[in-house]
Parts: structure tokens; C-alpha cells; sequence
């Protein structure tokens, strides 16, 4: 079990235009992969799925953590708290944004 905390930093808006708005936070650390996690939102952890490293796909060298909370539509503060459960997988390269989408 690793907690990750960080500053909330706006992204691209690429996931919510998939349909999967993500929460960014800049990370420096040594993860790297495709992971099931949980968010704390207020007082409460939320289930999550997330990517921690660089974004090959769209050419993107930054690491970065995106995590996905599933079953939220709301708005999470300035500061986050995010912990990384278990890897599913690691990091992958796809032809186009529509092959990551169906990921």
C-alpha cells in the first residue's frame, strides 16, 4: 500500500473527453503503471482506477498520476490523497486515443 498526496493540477481534458474525467497529480516517485486504487473525497475513500507515468499514447513524457474515481461526479480540492492498492498493469503505447478508450 503506497498514499500518494499532492497538489491538484488541471490536465487536458483529454479523459473527460473519453468519459473518464481524471483527477491529475504531479509525482516524481518510482511507480509506474496502470493501478486499482481508492481517493479520499472529504471524509470518505472512493474506489479509483489510475495511471502513474508518462503518457506514451499522446507523446507525453511528463509523469503524471491521473486518477480516474469511479462512480463520482463531483469536484475534488486543491490537495489529494490518493492510495495505490494493486498493479493491474504496466504502462502501454496504443495506436490511437479510441484503442486507449476501450482500456
Amino acid at each position: 500500500m503506497t498514499i500518494i498526496s499532492g497538489k491538484v493540477v488541471k490536465g487536458r481534458g483529454l479523459g473527460k473527453k473519453m468519459g473518464f474525467p481524471t483527477l491529475n497529480i504531479p509525482y516524481n516517485g518510482d511507480l509506474r503503471g496502470v493501478f486499482v486504487g481508492k481517493v479520499l473525497v472529504g471524509d470518505k475513500w472512493l474506489k479509483a482506477a489510475m495511471s502513474i507515468g508518462p503518457r506514451p499514447t499522446i507523446d507525453d513524457d511528463k509523469v503524471l498520476l491521473e486518477a480516474y474515481i469511479l462512480d463520482f461526479d463531483g469536484e475534488v480540492g486543491d490537495e489529494a490523497k490518493v492510495e495505490v492498492l494493486q498493479k493491474i498493469r504496466d504502462i502501454e503505447k496504443f495506436e490511437n486515443m479510441d484503442e486507449l478508450k476501450v482500456q
